[in-house]
């Protein structure tokens, strides 16, 4: 992980060094220093001596005269998370099921969300924001108690429903500027939520959307892709509209099955990806639902931004369980924001 943020410090050139004979950080802006850092990065041969190592990443160079010259990089990285938390009763009471919980009989006790809550809060460990699917007004407050470096920034609910979509953010990293909320197509209860949100440490701002689209309930699976394909591209208009422009990053249970769609483009059925076509997936293609079977359904897409690195847990087997407290896996990923989007015209 650490060489990892070295490598992709030096790919961006944000490595910094204190020259001889100054007592500043400067960026590093000599060729033949920038040359054998990309060496080290690229795993090449390097000269002896004169780049130094420690923990396996660059500690600092050696000048002629024997005198040490430091290095650090610029760990302007955040962490990002998308999480279905599979919503609990209306009222919040931890004894009763929901009509969802109820369903997942393999899971047992570790349905109840009373039993599954500080696995969920285990999951966003780390993260600087967090984007949620299915939670409910008690569901959060108990995660923002078990997680105080973590507050609301929005909660949405869908449409005459109790539970909705919401954004957390570490308060002492991420300010919150405004959120916005729709409806992402009328008659239906998937909603759009976005947040506009600065990086205190770098003032670099971005929106953070989190999207629960049309999942395809008892009917045959992928059936619905088409009615998604229509709300995505909803939902894609509707982050183009978005002011400033800026650096964008969505999370959520789409619904889509990224395991399906060598079959849709097999038969021209076109999916949700194809509708992101400017964003970059980030995470690597395994399962993110454990329970009728595996599915890939939740996403984290970025636009204006580098994946240094994603992640999806193992599931341990059915979900919830011992383990995981969903029966969808939360997923994060570790982005570098880029000052300026990259699509921008």
């Amino acid at each position: 992980m650490l060489r990892d943020k070295w490598v992709t410090a030096v790919e961006q050139g944000r490595v910094y060094i204190v020259p001889g004979g100054a007592t500043e950080w400067r960026r590093v802006e000599r060729v033949d220093q920038l040359r054998e850092l990309r060496r080290w990065a690229r795993v090449e041969e390097r000269e002896r001596g004169w780049l130094i190592l420690k923990d396996g990443v660059p500690s600092h160079f050696v000048k002629s005269n024997g005198t040490d010259e430091p290095l650090k990089i610029e760990d302007s990285s955040l962490t990002v998370l998308g999480y279905n938390l599979l919503t609990s009763t209306e009222d919040g009471n931890p004894h009763e099921l929901s009509v969802y919980e109820e369903e997942l009989g393999a899971s047992g006790k570790h349905r109840y969300w009373k039993n599954r809550k500080d696995n969920a809060a285990k999951a966003l460990n780390g993260c600087h924001v967090v984007g949620l699917c299915e939670a409910t007004v008690h569901m959060l407050r108990d995660l923002v108690e078990l997680k105080p470096h973590l507050r609301i920034a929005h909660h949405a609910l869908k449409p005459g429903d109790f539970d909705g979509s919401a954004v957390l953010v570490d308060h002492s990293r991420i300010r919150v500027r405004k959120s916005v909320r729709q409806q992402l197509m009328t008659g239906m209860s998937q909603i759009f939520l976005a947040s506009l949100l600065e990086d205190t440490d770098t003032g670099t701002v971005f929106w953070f959307v989190v999207l629960h689209l049309q999942s395809d309930g008892f009917g045959a699976h992928g059936s619905r892709e088409y009615v998604r394909v229509k709300q995505a591209t909803r939902a894609a208009k509707m982050i183009d509209k978005l002011q400033p422009r800026a650096p964008t990053v969505v999370v959520g249970d789409l619904n889509s099955d990224r395991f399906l769609y060598p079959a849709f483009e097999e038969h021209g059925q076109p999916h949700v990806l194809n509708v992101f076509s400017e964003f970059s997936s980030a995470l690597p293609l395994k399962p993110t639902y454990h329970h009728y079977g595996r599915a890939a359904f939740d996403h984290i897409l970025v636009r204006g931004a580098d994946v240094v690195q994603a992640y999806v847990p193992d599931a341990g087997g059915v979900c919830p369980n011992e383990k995981q407290g969903s029966d969808h896996l939360p997923v994060r990923a570790t982005v570098v924001l880029l000052e300026h989007d990259s699509t921008s015209p």
